[in-house]
Formats: structure tokens, sequence, C-alpha cells
């Protein structure tokens, strides 16, 4: 191991001669400093402090509104109610039991459809022995779903299982002869039925829940509105005994959703799923409420028209130059007559390029098409049409038939 020793280190004088000169130069520089102005102390103003004040009340103002800005969520309306929550671990718990009440409004409304061609006794209740979806209508037994379902089950022999696990048979079975609805009776009293919504304060881009009947637990998928004026037909004239006013979402509807509700954030059913592509508003069927509980058959109304919905497909004026971006022009399109002959519309002396812009004191304007307002009425109600024929306005009368 190495030895450490400790060497002392010699200082250097400097030579007195250099020293003298340094002091000559120190006092030079002492005298020339002399002349300079005396540094005062800085006096600070009682405005300046005010100034101060103001300027950080600003700054923290500044930082509220960022937060505001930055930090916050606005996650919808429900019941024109803006509700604004903050990113933080809550927001998720929030929505979660949002959710939640949702299901436990939903779910007892909810059936499903299942194959019963072996018997009951070996039934799980499996998704894959589902043949679909459907939704409790009213209290004494009628239940909603569409043809697609139907049209899968065929001939086999089902079941309708509900959410506190009951099996029923259907006793009756009416198809809605305007749409792709059909309704299924069966035998009970007192069932859970849930509100609808209205069509009119659905929004494109809204979030709404699809409620799937899966055993032992419904499942939900959250989807989003896309287009509200959405066309099932491949054409532009539409028919006024036939619903063609569909909901579309961005995510398309998954073939489990069939026959299923659509639910809006306050709770309330807005549609029924029909098909991969589109759903079906409900309140349609609030029309059709009082014939099942009373007449046990579906009654619509008949006026006999085909036309094109100008605030969907608005067209120029040939005449007056005008853009016609609201009414019903009365079209017909290959074998589709403008107006059927015999027809209610015949009788009141409707004809091709007729464009009806009111029934009664109700605007057709694109709310509502010319469909779904004849579709407010029942068989024998006598209503007023005003009507632009050749430039001119006028008013006529018919009575309203009924679909066979």
């Amino acid at each position: 191991m190495k030895k450490f020793t400790v060497k002392s280190i010699r200082k250097t004088e400097k030579p007195a001669a250099d020293k003298e000169i340094a002091k000559e130069e120190i006092v030079d520089i002492y005298k020339e400093t002399q002349n300079l102005p005396e540094i005062q102390k800085p006096v600070y103003h009682k405005s300046i402090w005010v100034l101060v004040v103001l300027v950080s009340m600003l700054f923290g103002f500044a930082s509220s509104f960022a937060y505001d800005f930055l930090f916050t969520i606005d996650v919808g309306t429900a019941n024109s109610q803006k509700i604004i929550i903050e990113k933080q671990e809550e927001v998720t718990v929030a929505a979660d039991e949002r959710l939640r009440e949702l299901g436990k409004t939903i779910n007892p409304v909810i059936v499903n459809f299942y194959d019963q061609t072996k018997g009951v006794d070996w039934q799980f209740y499996q998704d894959d022995y589902s043949f679909g979806n459907g939704f409790i209508l009213t209290t004494d037994g009628w239940i909603v779903t569409v043809k697609s379902v139907m049209n899968k089950i065929g001939n086999k022999k089902y079941a309708l299982l509900t959410a506190d696990y009951k099996i029923y048979t259907a006793e009756k079975i009416l198809s809605d002869p305007t749409s792709d609805v059909v309704f299924v009776k069966i035998k009970a009293d007192d069932l859970p039925v849930v509100k609808f919504g209205d069509a009119s304060d659905v929004s494109s881009g809204q979030e709404v829940f699809g409620f799937i009947a899966s055993y032992p637990e419904s499942r939900r998928a959250s989807l989003h509105i896309a287009d509200l004026q959405f066309s099932a037909l491949e054409d532009v004239v539409a028919s006024s005994e036939k619903h063609s006013h569909f909901f579309s979402s961005r995510e398309g509807y998954d073939p489990s959703l069939i026959g299923a509700p659509l639910v809006n954030l306050s709770g309330e059913i807005i549609a029924v799923v029909v098909d991969s592509n589109s759903a079906m508003p409900v309140a349609y069927l609030e029309t059709a409420i009082d014939d099942l509980s009373k007449k046990e058959k579906i009654y619509r109304p008949y006026f006999g028209v085909h036309y094109i919905n100008l605030a969907k497909y608005p067209r120029v004026d040939a005449a007056s130059g005008e853009m016609r971006d609201r009414g019903a022009l009365l079209s017909g399109w290959q074998n589709l007559t403008a107006v059927v002959k015999g027809s209610p519309a015949d009788k009141a002396g409707l004809k091709v390029g007729d464009i009806i812009t009111m029934v009664e004191d109700e605007l057709v304007n694109g709310k509502k098409s010319l469909t779904q307002i004849i579709g407010d009425y029942n068989p024998g109600d006598k209503i007023g049409l005003t009507v632009l024929s050749n430039g001119r306005e006028k008013v006529v009368e018919t009575e309203l038939g009924v679909m066979d």
C-alpha cells in the first residue's frame, strides 16, 4: 500500500516595486468615482402595488376559464338540462351509474323469442337459440317485434321469455299493414311498459342505446344517430300508405339488435330496429295501441298518393324560378301512379304535379312527412288539405279510407 506524504507549498513573494504600482492604480480609480452621482435607494409608489394586484386577479380569472374549457366535458342533454362534468375519476362512475339506471328501466320490458323446436325441458335459453328481440307495448300483453324476426321463426315452435324469466306462447299475431312492425299477443296482465320518446327531439349525432334481450342479463350497445331522414326506398318516391321514415346509425345495427328498442338518455324508447340499416320511430305505433286493446286489429288510414318529399329533395319551379323546399309533390314512377284511381285523394280532385303544403293546420315541412301526418288520423276522419295546383293555392277536403 502506498504511503501519502504531505508536502509544504512555498509562497512566492511579489517584488516591492509591483506592490507600489498596484496601490497607485487603486488610488486613481477612487478619485474617478468621487465625481459620480450618488446611488439612491429605489422608492416604490402605491400605484405599482395596485397594478400588481390587478394583474394577479386577471391571471386568476384567465386560469379559471382555461380550466373550464380544457378540463370539463359536455356529456349531452337530458330533458333539456345540459350536464357538464369534470374530467376526473368520478366521470366513469357517474356514467356507469346512469347506464345502470337505464338498464333498470328498460330491462323489464325486453322480450326474447327462443327456439322451442326440441321442447322446453332441455333449454338453457342461449343466444344461439334466439330468433330475435321484442318489447312490451301494452300492460295486457301486446308485444312489438319486426317482420324479419317472424320470418326467421317461420313455422318453427317458439316461446317468448320476459325479463322475470316467465315463458309465454303467442296467442295472436298481427302485422302492421303500413310498416315492418308485427304485434304478438301473450296471455298476461299488469306487464311493465316504458314511455315513448318524441322523434322530433332526436338529433344527428345523439347517443342512443340498443338493449338486447340476452339472459341472464341483457346486453347494451352504444350507438349514434347518423341520419334522421333515412329512407329505405331505393328511389325518392314515397307512398302515403308505406312508412319510410327511419333512423340510421353511424355504427349500423348488428343482427343481434333486430327487434330491439333504441333508448335515449331519458330512458324513453324512441325506435325499434327493423334491419341492419334502419330503425323505425315508435311514435308511429301510438295510434295502434287503442286498436290493439279495443279491437285486436290494426286499422290504418288510406289516402292513396305517391309523392316526393320536397323537404328532402327540393326542386326549382320552372315557371316562377322559386325553390320549392317544403310540401309533398304528387308524382308517379314506373308502375306507381301519383294519385290512385278511386282513392280519397282522387275523390278530392288531386292530380300529378300538385303540391300538398298543409294537412289541417300542420305544415308539410320536413319535420314530419306526409305519410307520418296522415298516419296520425283514423279511418273515416275528414281532413282539409292546402294544395298548390298550377301556381294557385286551394283548399280541398276528403274523407280517409281504411287499409285492407
